[in-house]
């Protein structure tokens, strides 16, 4: 050992024999590399099967929610259809805009329908029938539109349809509107979201 002052100094001792400096000696702690080892391995061994758990666990998760899929292996389709609103009804909004008359009638929020916005589109409505064919033409699943509301320019109505089973292949129609033609692949790749914009 060595004391403060740079002299020499047996193990055994607690003060310098050339200039008295106190000595203390450091408590040795045993070091085990082996157990060491050992432990930071058996720490190892159990992290990598339960970080492979919890990743499953998130990407089975997160695959229900993207999909809508449940344990029957269905699907909800959800979104919406937007109608934009025709040069009359944006005329109508324009002179109100530019008078700065307010008219809770066209405020953003307020209800709306297909009619209220564009001619010929009064099928486009709360309740309206939201069908769902497979690729024979056979109707596998039926909803409903939702609540209307208008946003500035459009009458935006929510579309829900639960429980529609597995197909190739979907035909999707909203009111009297013409169908639109998915893959199974397509809807999926879109998460079942159906976005259509009709009018204007």
């Amino acid at each position: 050992m060595i004391c403060p002052n740079g002299h020499e100094v047996g193990d055994d001792q607690r003060f310098c024999g050339e200039c008295g400096a106190p000595v203390a000696a450091a408590p040795v702690e045993p070091h085990d590399p082996v157990a060491s080892d050992e432990t930071r391995a058996g720490r190892r061994k159990w992290l990598v099967p339960i970080l492979a758990l919890i990743a499953t666990i998130v990407v089975a998760v997160g695959a229900f929610l993207l999909l809508g899929g449940d344990e029957r292996g269905t699907n909800t389709i959800a979104g919406s259809i937007s109608v934009i609103a025709d040069d009359e009804a944006q005329k109508a909004l324009d002179t109100l805009r530019a008078r700065r008359i307010p008219d809770t009638e066209w405020a953003i929020g307020e209800p709306c329908t297909g009619a209220k916005v564009s001619r010929g589109y009064g099928d486009i409505r709360p309740g309206a029938d939201v069908t769902v064919k497979d690729g024979a033409g056979t109707i596998i699943a039926t909803g409903r539109l939702q609540r209307g509301e208008w946003t500035r320019s459009a009458c935006v109505l929510p579309i829900i349809v639960e429980d529609v089973p597995k197909a190739a292949f979907y035909e999707i129609s909203v009111g009297r509107r013409g169908e639109q033609r998915y893959s199974h692949a397509e809807l999926e790749e879109m998460g079942f979201l159906l976005i259509l914009t009709i009018g204007g």
